[in-house]
C-alpha cells in the first residue's frame, strides 16, 4: 500500500521504503524488496500491482503481514 491503510483486519502495518525491484520476465510476479529499518523483507507482488501502485526504489510503502504468508529464508 502507498498509504496506510485503515480499517483492515491485519494487525501487523510496517512502513517502508523500496529498496529493490525485480521484474521477472514472462512471470506475472515481481519481487520487491523493502527496507524496515534495521531489516529488509521480500515481497512477490503482481506485476500489474507494481505498475498500478507506481512503485520504485525508494518509493515509501505500507506491509501488511499475515503471519500465515511469511516464509523464514536467508538472504
Amino acid at each position: 500500500a502507498t498509504v496506510r491503510p485503515q480499517r483492515v483486519s491485519i494487525q501487523n502495518i510496517l512502513q517502508g521504503r523500496v529498496c529493490e525491484v525485480r521484474e521477472r520476465e514472462g512471470s506475472a510476479f515481481a519481487e520487491v524488496s523493502v527496507d524496515l529499518g534495521p531489516h529488509r523483507l521480500l515481497a512477490r507482488i503482481t506485476r500489474l500491482s507494481l505498475r498500478e501502485l507506481e512503485l520504485g526504489v525508494g518509493s515509501p510503502v505500507f506491509v501488511l503481514l499475515k503471519s500465515v504468508s511469511l516464509s523464514k529464508q536467508r538472504a
